[in-house]
């Protein structure tokens, strides 16, 4: 991927300019930046769909370990019994 693909992936994640402020700004087609939001958006998702492959992979035949940074175990305050 280029340089400027991600530069232009990273402005459109700060969320400042618009996608036509961006094209202007680096003096490109807007195309091109409607396809780095393509190519942002494919990148989430398969992270999202990483994060869910793992969680099939862990092992529910072992007791359940309280994640730290989990908000549904502060939210319910689960403790180990």
């Amino acid at each position: 991927m280029s340089n400027l693909a991600l530069t232009l992936m990273d402005e459109i994640s700060f969320g400042i300019l618009s996608f036509k402020g961006i094209a202007d700004k680096y003096d490109v087609p807007i195309s091109w930046v409607y396809e780095a939001w393509d190519q942002l958006c494919e990148q989430e998702y398969a992270e999202e769909q990483s994060a869910y492959y793992d969680e099939l992979e862990r092992d529910h035949d072992e007791p359940y370990e309280p994640d730290c940074d989990s908000w549904y175990d502060e939210q319910y305050e689960i403790e180990d019994q």
